[in-house]
């Protein structure tokens, strides 16, 4: 939990999670978990670092409804 945001955050390591999705070599995934909204981004990169599929603007975000 971080308390100054009151949310949970959390993630991959590095090039710890490899992938074989698309041409990638390794995925990388955060996200954060709050009272209002859920934000997830997952990437996949090949070797050379280059980013091969998700999204390249920003994370999903999941606002939750009234």
């Amino acid at each position: 939990l971080d308390e100054e945001a009151d949310a949970f955050k959390g993630g991959t390591r590095g090039r710890g999670c490899e992938s074989t999705v698309s041409g990638a070599s390794y995925a990388t995934s955060e996200m954060t978990i709050d009272a209002t909204m859920i934000s997830a981004w997952d990437r996949g990169y090949d070797d050379q670092g280059n980013q091969v599929w998700g999204a390249t603007a920003g994370p999903y975000l999941f606002r939750r409804s009234p």
